[in-house]
């Protein structure tokens, strides 16, 4: 019996009104609701402290932390948690895990995916996300609610990864973790950017721990893309706003865990956020039930087409690379749906849109004055200062070694005088004298270039002023190659 038209989805007609004033705590500061999150007051103090920064103290301050070998990965931070691990799977940069954590007394099952930054930075490829979405749905099947902790510096971008069709695994992992019927609640560990960390970001919540960066783009590569403002990476860093603190003031994550890794002391509070997000998260998905009678008549439209399966639908269900529920054990309840829509309304309000009027040229937005020039400048000075004050020892480079001997022989026989039987052997010494210099002078800048390769031409000019005049040339660095002039004579005195 084939299906008749109804009319339109009512849910789906009160979306758009619903993103626009959508909130997981209305009326509720976040802190209020979860346990182990900054308060709202916490937040601002930090917020006023990095406006206040300069760039470099800011990507000290947020970039750097995230970037340390030596931070702790998911898989460490998990079983820090101290909570029982009932299966673990590893494979490379992917982690998940099932995890028995107490709610109120009772013990429940949490499915942790997650990326390992121990294994190749925790960057994922297509066979990592096939691996997540399957980990997603097998997770849902069962009915566990999802944790995600992204922690990586991008998806693989390299020619074996797009062969294998890295784009199309991130898509289905971004839909899988879309259509899942549990609560999913995302936590930013470390660094969160790009294709990398946006899937694993399709969550009902989605929280940063204090350290944690996210971006839709790695800073690095934004500045790739507006070269031509002169923009420096770390400039694009704190324009864009890539820490925890900024992305919570825009909207953009929901809260910051007062947890860093390695702080034993407060491993508390992430394993309370995880216990009172989900909890949240289900009161949510309960309230929302209650309140709009319009999801009963949707869920009521899901069951008619799950029961009357029309050719064209069965016809997609075939050819879907979702995991679509065949059964009726495995079927979704009200609440699944629930979780499920709003977690589309979450994601929908952290989505910002502008028309292209405003995102002309001349919209009225300001582009900070860029100084990668500049930056680049006094960062290849400072490595040549660097060098100057610690120079490479000609001891342990063979080549260079015998052409310095070489050189130091001819120089000490320079005024010898030899006779023509001696200058036919020996040659004449101010001639040899003038070969072993140009052939020093080639092998060392032959290899000071090798040494200092994209920083070459710059160092060889400040080492060529240096040797014409090196008395006033002892300092290289002037007051105009230094970003700021006051903090460094605050600091020197």
């Amino acid at each position: 019996m084939g299906q008749q038209p109804e009319s339109v989805d009512q849910l789906y007609l009160n979306a758009e009104r619903l993103a626009q004033d959508f909130s997981l705590f209305p009326r509720k500061e976040p802190s209020s609701v979860i346990q182990g999150v900054l308060t709202d007051r916490q937040i601002e103090i930090q917020l006023d402290s990095l406006r206040n920064m300069d760039v470099d103290a800011y990507i000290a301050a947020t970039v750097a932390p995230c970037e340390e070998a030596s931070r702790d990965g998911a898989r460490d931070i998990v079983r820090a948690l101290d909570v029982p691990i009932l299966k673990e799977t590893i494979n490379g940069s992917f982690y998940s895990a099932e995890c028995e954590f107490d709610f109120s007394g009772s013990r429940r099952v949490i499915g942790i995916i997650a990326q390992e930054r121990s294994h190749a930075s925790g960057v994922w490829g297509p066979e990592h996300h096939e691996a997540a979405a399957q980990a997603a749905s097998d997770f849902a099947i069962r009915s566990i609610p999802i944790v995600t902790l992204m922690d990586t510096p991008g998806a693989d971008g390299n020619e074996q990864a797009n062969a294998n069709n890295q784009a199309h695994s991130i898509s289905r992992l971004i839909a899988e973790l879309c259509n899942v019927d549990v609560p999913t609640l995302g936590i930013i560990i470390g660094q969160g950017y790009s294709g990398g960390a946006i899937p694993l970001a399709a969550s009902n919540l989605l929280l940063s721990l204090r350290t944690g960066v996210f971006n839709t783009i790695h800073p690095k590569g934004l500045a790739n893309l507006v070269r031509r403002y002169n923009l420096s990476w770390q400039e694009c860093a704190k324009f864009v706003g890539v820490s925890p603190f900024e992305l919570y003031k825009q909207g953009n994550i929901d809260g910051i865990v007062d947890y860093d890794p390695g702080e034993d002391d407060k491993i508390d509070n992430l394993r309370n956020v995880i216990v009172s997000g989900i909890t949240s998260i289900e009161e949510g998905a309960r309230s929302f039930v209650s309140e709009h009678p319009e999801i009963l008549e949707h869920y009521r439209r899901n069951i008619n087409r799950y029961l009357d399966l029309s050719e064209s639908l069965a016809a997609l269900h075939a050819n879907s690379t979702l995991k679509l529920r065949t059964s009726p054990t495995e079927y979704p309840n009200v609440f699944g749906v629930a979780f499920r829509f709003l977690r589309y309304l979450g994601l929908r309000n952290r989505i910002k849109s502008t028309t292209t009027t405003l995102y002309g040229r001349l919209a009225d937005s300001e582009i900070p004055a860029g100084e990668l020039a500049q930056r680049i400048h006094r960062e290849r000075r400072s490595a040549f200062l660097s060098w100057f004050q610690d120079p490479d020892k000609i001891l342990y480079e063979d080549v260079l070694n015998k052409a310095w001997k070489n050189y130091v022989e001819k120089r000490s026989v320079v005024g010898d005088e030899r006779g023509r039987i001696a200058q036919l052997f020996f040659g004449e010494p101010k001639e040899n004298y003038a070969n072993a210099k140009r052939d020093l002078c080639l092998l060392t800048g032959l290899h000071l270039y090798n040494r200092w390769k994209a920083s070459s031409a710059d160092n060889l000019s400040a080492l060529i002023d240096h040797l014409n005049d090196p008395e006033t040339n002892s300092f290289l660095l002037s007051t105009d190659e230094i970003s700021d002039v006051k903090q460094l004579l605050a600091r020197m005195s």
